[in-house]
């Protein structure tokens, strides 16, 4: 019995000091250009990484900086910048025959601007989608029987985020998003994954939202269909911006509500309460709750 014990403990001790190696045997900057590579094609955007680490007990790469550039028709400034991007790599794979295969994506502080043209499209309507690949390099034989956003991952996270959304050809101050946390399960472009999203408005107000979405419309990531609950917190109609075209509006409105969108028309339907609601310039906010039932349809 005794023997069993010290076989299984230098065992155990071989194994320790071969996860302790690794990192040490393994440069993962090798795969830095196969890294980019992949995810520029997917996204159908020039994607740069960082300095990357291995880690064996997490079972992770991590890039010290993501940088994902902008559609150059909205801006030359990245449309994605990390702090950092942590990718779930399947460690046998990679320790056997040194070949990378991700299982999970975890962004961490990212700042994403998000632009809306005034003819309605945004600045992610083509990411990974083939207005995207319009113009490919020379295909090669990996890639040229594959479709846009040819990607799959079991999770993909965003920590800490902050998000902003502006319209070009105006002069209202951006909609912040701060303190954005999404997770996606499951991710795949052709076929619907659940989500759920929570953040924080600058100027007061909470979001959450949870549901399901895709497939990803092959042209408009924008008219991808979705289906989710939300719920909206003491939203700050004037601290926010939120109605900078009608100033004289203003409250603290809070409203829970079903959304059905197939890409194209939305149908939404809840129920919505306002606080110190204000109508008119220079009116007196309402002392008492309103509350309303809603259906919206919107195209």
């Amino acid at each position: 019995m005794k023997r069993i014990v010290i076989i299984i403990s230098a065992i155990v001790a071989l194994l320790m000091l071969a996860a302790l190696a690794l990192p040490f045997l393994i440069d993962p900057n090798a795969f830095r250009p196969t890294l980019e590579s992949r995810l520029t094609q997917a996204l159908g955007r020039p994607v740069k990484l960082g300095d990357l680490k291995l880690s064996i007990l997490s079972g992770s790469v991590t890039a010290n900086d993501l940088s994902i550039a902008d559609d150059p028709a909205f801006s030359p400034t990245p449309f994605v910048q990390a702090k950092s991007l942590a990718i779930g790599v399947e460690l046998w794979p990679l320790i056997a025959s040194r070949q990378l295969r991700a299982t999970g994506l975890a962004i961490d502080q990212p700042a994403i601007a998000l632009i809306q043209a005034p003819n309605g499209d945004w600045n992610f309507s083509n990411l990974g989608g083939e207005r995207a690949a319009a113009k490919p390099k020379s295909p090669t034989p990996d890639s040229a029987s594959k479709t846009p956003m040819d990607l799959s991952v079991k999770l993909v996270k965003i920590t800490g985020g902050r998000f902003s959304l502006v319209k070009t050809g105006g002069h209202a101050k951006p909609l912040v998003l701060e303190d954005v946390n999404l997770e996606v399960h499951d991710f795949s472009a052709t076929s619907a994954f659940p989500f759920t999203f929570a953040t924080k408005v600058a100027g007061g107000g909470a979001i959450k939202l949870e549901g399901k979405a895709g497939p990803l419309d092959a042209v408009d990531v924008a008219a991808s269909p979705v289906t989710a609950t939300l719920n909206v917190d003491k939203l700050d109609l004037a601290a926010t911006g939120l109605l900078q075209s009608a100033p004289a509006v203003a409250g603290l409105i809070g409203f829970q509500a079903a959304l059905e969108s197939n890409g194209q028309n939305a149908h939404l339907q809840g129920k919505l309460k306002a606080d110190n609601l204000r109508l008119a310039k220079d009116g007196t906010p309402a002392k008492r709750t309103v509350d309303f039932d809603f259906t919206l349809d919107h195209n």
